[in-house]
């Protein structure tokens, strides 16, 4: 297995994300996890875009099949890939995108939901307010989500980066 696959699967497994595709499809939690994770400064050299199904990258999938094929095979992957500071990394966002108790939405829609936040207010320079009320037209699975909902995401995205909310009301 390549250093780059090690790594995917080493980051995935790090950060709660199971290695498997249910129902022979690829399950659409991986980009948005993958994102989040590197946004907490372990780059994996992935770059997402936005599509209409949100947050993109085709080398990403690409990849995960690849690593998917090696796992099917068999073989496992060694640890020890990550340094001491992105392995704190990947603890905080492995905390950060578990689902609060008090809030009822699947774990996809919730890392849909963080990753897509941070994205318009990081890479598109969107500022909350604006993807707090633009998300529910541009997403409609989020069209139903209440404002609780989305302060609660803001609270976890602050847990991978504190200063990303702070300057941009």
């Amino acid at each position: 297995m390549d250093d780059r696959l090690r790594k995917l699967a080493i980051f995935l497994k790090s950060i709660g994300i199971q290695l498997v595709v249910e129902n022979n499809e690829f399950d659409k939690p991986i980009q948005p996890a993958i994102y989040l994770g590197q946004r907490s400064g372990v780059d994996l050299g992935y770059r997402h875009t936005w599509n209409s199904f949100g947050l993109y990258c085709e080398s990403l999938i690409f990849d995960f099949y690849k690593l998917l094929e090696f796992i099917d095979s068999g073989k496992d992957f060694e640890n020890g890939v990550f340094n001491d500071s992105e392995i704190e990394s990947l603890k905080k966002v492995s905390e950060a995108i578990k689902v609060p108790g008090n809030v009822e939405i699947t774990f996809k829609l919730w890392l849909d939901l963080l990753a897509s936040i941070d994205f318009w207010i990081k890479v598109g320079g969107k500022n909350w307010n604006w993807s707090k009320v633009n998300l529910k037209s541009i997403m409609t699975e989020f069209s139903t989500l209440d404002d609780e909902v989305f302060e609660k995401a803001k609270e976890s995205l602050e847990k991978i980066d504190a200063n990303l909310y702070n300057h941009k009301k």
